[in-house]
């Protein structure tokens, strides 16, 4: 940090955390399609996931 008390924003901060962000949003989508074809009746969401898991 600098000693003047204020932040400084680098480039590759922002695109390193853009890339993050789409790279989590990627697996959460891989996920839910996965957790979607497992289930036999096509239920979204944690109920899927619990009725697959059981």
């Amino acid at each position: 940090m600098n000693s003047a008390g204020y932040r400084t924003v680098n480039v590759n901060d922002v695109l390193l955390n853009f890339i993050g962000v789409m790279v989590g949003y990627g697996c959460y989508r891989l996920f839910a399609a996965i957790v979607r074809g497992i289930s036999p009746d096509k239920k979204r969401g944690l109920a899927a996931l619990l009725d697959t898991a059981v």
